[in-house]
């Protein structure tokens, strides 16, 4: 039988993360700058743009996390959904998806992790079937 404990794990940490984001934002979004120093003003702004792709990046590392269980899975029926893994792809997208779309325009910022992230998703790929594949015979 289907166990759903991880997976439902998972949605919880995201959603308590997401809401988190969304109640903080405003406040964030609000800081006054007007009386700051130069680099005060560019520290609020860099704070500021995390805030607005961090959520972003959140739900493309869940769907990329729970889009790469569902490959194993339908192959596999003792696959379970493993959590350090969807914290892994978290923390892959948060650290590259936000310093890289703060630093580009949206679009582009999109496109160059998204091609990231495709490339290591085909390396990854790559080294797991190299250690699955056994050596040749003489």
């Amino acid at each position: 039988m289907f166990n759903k404990a991880r997976l439902v794990q998972a949605l919880l940490i995201l959603t308590i993360a997401l809401a988190v984001l969304e109640f903080t934002a405003p406040s964030i979004a609000a800081i006054d700058t007007t009386y700051l120093a130069d680099w005060e003003v560019r520290l609020v702004q860099i704070v500021q743009y995390f805030y607005n792709y961090i959520p972003t990046a959140l739900l493309g590392g869940f769907a990329w996390s729970l889009f790469g269980y569902l490959r194993y899975k339908f192959g596999d029926e003792s696959i379970a959904y493993d959590i350090t893994k969807f914290e892994t792809t978290l923390m892959w997208f948060v650290g590259i998806m936000t310093p890289v779309c703060s630093a580009l325009p949206t679009e582009l910022g999109l496109a160059v992790t998204g091609i990231i992230m495709a490339v290591k998703s085909i390396l990854n790929q790559l080294k797991e079937t190299q250690a699955t594949t056994p050596p040749p015979t003489k």
